[in-house]
């Protein structure tokens, strides 16, 4: 893939995770459980959110130009929360549980994690959200669950350097991961540079496939 195309690819997938207040979300993630599943991408596409491209087009846009202007740190920050807790609400779904965030990291490195075939998400996504998780800490934000294990809904915080928690929800209703939500709680503080997103990181899915912005 060009990087013309991969840059291309990144914006639309997050247009449809956050763009308008979650409004793409769960059309997103029914387009992921069609691709998972062995669907062919345009016909996949297609069947989900049509063949006319110029009304997606100009809605992504839109979107895209509206941004305030430094969204990119925040963006993908909400992404790795966002694609993170999709795994961790996968796991939970699979009966899977963990005593810290630190063990979550540990499965998730090691590529243990549990997820339903149903549920199926690409680990290119993970594999991902990993590498930006591990230079946020680097940069000294701090990624937690907010009590012990068996949290219902499964949810991570991180905690910036600037003053904001990032905080991902997940929902789990009648077996099945049914969305991934996105909150930010908190204030930037004025005086504190944002840390450098990983310029890598790409979401897919509702978490990715089920983000919903609040």
């Amino acid at each position: 893939m060009s990087i013309t195309n991969y840059d291309q690819a990144w914006s639309m997938v997050h247009f449809l995770a956050h763009g308008d207040d979650g409004k793409y979300t769960q059309a997103f993630e029914s387009y992921m459980r069609l691709v998972g599943r062995g669907r062919p991408s345009e016909v996949a596409w297609n069947s989900i959110f049509g063949s006319n491209t110029a009304a997606f087009e100009k809605q992504w846009r839109a979107w895209w130009t509206n941004l305030p202007d430094d969204p990119t740190s925040e963006l993908y920050a909400r992404a790795t929360v966002a694609t993170l807790t999709s795994f961790l609400t996968r796991a939970a779904d699979q009966q899977q549980s963990f005593d810290s965030f630190d063990d979550f990291d540990k499965a998730a490195e090691s590529g243990t994690l549990k997820c339903g075939d149903a549920e199926w998400l690409p680990l290119s996504l993970l594999n991902n959200a990993l590498r930006d998780l591990a230079h946020r800490q680097e940069s000294g934000e701090k990624f937690s669950f907010p009590s012990g294990p068996g949290r219902h809904p499964p949810e991570i915080i991180d905690q910036t350097i600037d003053g904001l928690r990032i905080i991902g929800d997940g929902d789990i209703r009648n077996g099945r991961v049914s969305q991934v939500t996105v909150r930010i709680v908190g204030q930037k503080h004025p005086a504190t540079q944002p840390a450098k997103a990983n310029s890598t990181i790409q979401t897919a899915g509702r978490d990715a496939t089920g983000v919903a912005s609040r």
